[in-house]
């Protein structure tokens, strides 16, 4: 928890909060590890509280934390060291190790003894971070040293040791995408070559850290660049060009002097803010003790409240123990009770369906067909055009009724039949070989253009069933196309399914017979002079569907077609 609260607080930048909390926490006397853990986040806020004060060129302040941090990480044994890079090397953890930590740490106050003009202790410690910094990844962390020492060595005018370091940091800056360093570099080599008078490179650093400045919004470096250039300027002779550099160097510092009394302004509400919190954390401790005594009263009634609570469930257990066999035998019987019912509802309803269906739907047709029948024999004297119109009729009415009893035994195999699902590797233009010569001659007659198009060849499932669900899908599309219609059947896979689809031209259906076919138990009647359907057919491929573990979706607009689309796991 006390890391928690560390994390939370050094992620709002309120390091003064987590300071207080991990001081609370090494009061605490936890496990070994935790307290590792907590004596390395202790050493870490530090840091960061002499960051804030660097911030603010409060830079013996800064240095005087970074001590107090650089102590702590030094009070690590090798062997925690040791322990913690193996960790770190099983782990490929992201963050910075404890040495990592450290050799930061002494870079700091290098660059806070830089600051302060103690130089020769700020080069001891700069070198000392930059030692360990090479024995580990940190690029970034190298660039930073190399700089400092650059800075180091440029104010005690050794320029080409200088220059050197400053090569080495811009190196490591660019491969680490460290821009802030790369325009820092960028100008220290300007203010080297203007002292040096060499003036081939001048203009190709300004070129290149103008556009890095104004992506980091560096108003400060942007006005020293501008300014190093005016020089640069006046010394080629070009002093138009120097003084305009010059002016717009000014009036950036102008802007930069408006943003620092702001910055003041915020730096004193902050201070206030500071005090504030200092203040609600004493409360908030103080609060806490008084808590923490409460909370031990009550632990003590809690205690005797659970022993009594703990007689009483041993109490009910044991008879509760006593009436759950009875309550188990009672629960099975309702569910036995409740299975049984279940499976008559649904079997008289099927049956209901059935016999619905047969007497409405099989009636008609019987009957035209009976009706057709007798009118040829009643009539001896009918010529040769009209016979053939009775026949072909009496032809067309055959089909609807062997197309329908065809489609109530699947339905009612699929409501009944317990045989169960054999799954294999099906060739899908096998099953259509034996399916498509059952319809032939009403292609033909029709003139009907079939498209096939198997972008997938096999297809894990039941054989029988796939032919049925061709058989039933496909002879629907025959019925339902107009003459010179299309019907096209092709095959592709999306995500972990496999998609059969086949799409005609024909009259279509509408959304609310879509919806009973797909969700309700009720078939729909579709009657018209052309074509009549009760849509059991389609009930049957659905159900057939739902016990392949796949998915059925209907696509369809009256009068231009319909998409029966299949999705197979």
């Amino acid at each position: 928890m006390v890391i928690i609260y560390w994390e939370l607080y050094t992620y709002e930048d309120n390091y003064i909060r987590a300071l207080v909390n991990l001081k609370e926490a090494k009061k605490i006397g936890t496990n070994s590890s935790d307290s590792e853990k907590i004596k390395d986040k202790y050493g870490c806020t530090l840091y960061y509280i002499g960051d804030l004060y660097f911030q603010k060129k409060d830079y013996q302040i800064a240095l005087d934390y970074y001590k107090r941090s650089y102590d702590i990480f030094n009070s690590f044994t090798e062997t925690d060291l040791a322990r913690e890079d193996l960790y770190f090397t099983l782990t490929s953890f992201a963050f910075t190790t404890i040495r990592e930590d450290k050799a930061y740490t002494m870079y700091s106050i290098g660059r806070s003894y830089l600051e302060l003009n103690t130089m020769d202790t700020a080069r001891i410690y700069l070198n000392k971070s930059l030692t360990v910094a090479k024995k580990t990844t940190h690029n970034r962390l190298e660039a930073r040293i190399y700089y400092a020492l650059a800075r180091l060595e440029h104010k005690n005018q050794n320029l080409d040791l200088s220059k050197n370091f400053s090569g080495k940091s811009l190196v490591l800056s660019k491969s680490s995408n460290l821009n802030e360093y790369v325009i820092y570099n960028y100008l220290l080599q300007m203010e080297i070559d203007l002292v040096n008078g060499d003036y081939n490179n001048i203009e190709g650093y300004y070129n290149k850290t103008i556009p890095l400045v104004m992506q980091m919004g560096m108003k400060s470096e942007l006005a020293k660049a501008k300014q190093l250039y005016a020089v640069y300027s006046n010394q080629i002779g070009n002093s138009n060009l120097a003084f305009q550099m010059l002016e717009e160097a000014n009036s950036i510092r102008e802007e930069l002097n408006d943003d620092e009394v702001a910055r003041k302004f915020g730096q004193q509400e902050s201070e206030m803010k500071y005090q504030q919190n200092v203040y609600d954390l004493e409360l908030e401790s103080m609060k806490a003790k008084e808590e923490e005594k409460r909370v031990t009263t009550q632990l003590y009634f809690s205690i005797a409240i659970l022993f009594l609570i703990l007689l009483m469930a041993i109490l009910i257990y044991i008879n509760s123990r006593k009436n759950k066999k009875l309550s188990e035998e009672l629960g099975k019987i309702n569910k036995q009770l409740e299975s049984a019912n279940t499976q008559l509802v649904e079997l008289n309803d099927t049956k209901t369906k059935l016999f619905r269906i047969i007497s409405h739907d099989l009636k008609n047709p019987i009957k035209e067909f009976d009706s057709g029948v007798k009118h040829l024999i009643s009539n001896q004297t009918i010529d040769k055009d009209n016979l053939n119109k009775y026949l072909t009729n009496l032809s067309k009415s055959a089909s609807n009724i062997q197309g329908l009893l065809y489609s109530l035994l699947n339905w009612a195999e699929s409501q009944f039949s317990d045989r169960p699902i054999v799954k294999t590797e099906v060739d899908i233009n096998d099953i259509l070989q034996k399916v498509m010569p059952l319809y032939q001659q009403m292609i033909d007659e029709k003139e009907i253009k079939i498209r096939i198009n198997l972008s997938v060849q096999t297809l894990d499932t039941d054989a029988n069933i796939l032919q049925i669900i061709l058989r039933n899908i496909i002879h629907n599309s025959i019925k339902f196309t107009l003459n010179e219609g299309t019907i096209s059947i092709k095959t592709d896979t999306e995500d972990d399914f496999t998609i059969l689809q086949i799409a005609d031209t024909g009259i279509g259906i509408r959304k609310d017979q879509v919806e009973a076919i797909l969700t309700d138990k009720h078939f729909y009647h579709s009657q018209t002079d052309l074509f009549k359907s009760t849509g059991v057919g389609l009930r049957a491929v659905k159900d057939y569907i739902d016990q392949l573990g796949g998915n059925l979706f209907i696509e369809s607009t009256p009068g231009n077609g319909t998409i029966v689309t299949i999705y197979f796991p």
